[in-house]
């Protein structure tokens, strides 16, 4: 069965934003005994759930832009029934559409400072920015933390400093600026 937008469709939609087609590749993983996962970043979703290497594997990769984000929740938790782990519930499901689309927790501003011509940059949207400059997921949080050690993020070879926003300064960032 398909439906208008020629797309083949697995689940239901739910009516939420859940429905939109992913526009970014998404790792179905397991961990033998103990989960199964989605993450569009297994590499640090590995590093901070702490699991040993050879006991997480990558069960699946789906391509950009093959199926929505509810898609890809059913065909984890369909996996996890296969293989007799626990699913997840409609809470977590609603958890991991707010980190996709930025608003989980995400109202927070920060100011981006270069080092070297002291242009200061607003961000809005950290969850956006993180990733267009290929920073980790939290870098700008965890940058900003004066309780953390990270005090610095590299974007274009070029170090910057992180602070919490209190009122917006400089140029709003707008998805393709460069700071």
């Amino acid at each position: 069965m398909t439906n208008a937008n020629n797309r083949t469709e697995w689940t239901k939609d739910k009516g939420d934003i859940g429905d939109e087609i992913c526009p970014y590749d998404v790792a179905i993983y397991v961990i033998p005994g103990v989960k199964v996962g989605q993450t569009i970043d297994f590499k640090t979703r590995m590093k901070a759930q702490k699991f040993e290497s050879d006991r997480r594997q990558i069960y699946m990769i789906v391509p950009a832009s093959m199926a929505s984000h509810n898609d890809i929740w059913e065909w984890e938790n369909r996996l996890a029934y296969r293989l007799e782990l626990p699913g997840e519930h409609e809470g977590q499901r609603k958890a991991m559409l707010r980190s996709r689309f930025g608003n989980f927790g995400g109202a927070r501003e920060y100011n981006v400072k270069n080092t070297i011509t002291d242009a200061n940059i607003a961000v809005s949207d950290a969850v956006a920015f993180e990733r267009n400059y290929g920073l980790n997921q939290g870098a700008l949080s965890a940058c900003a933390n004066p309780k953390h050690a990270q005090k610095h993020i590299k974007i274009n070879g070029v170090k910057h400093t992180v602070s919490y926003a209190d009122n917006k300064k400089g140029c709003e960032w707008i998805n393709g600026n460069t700071p």
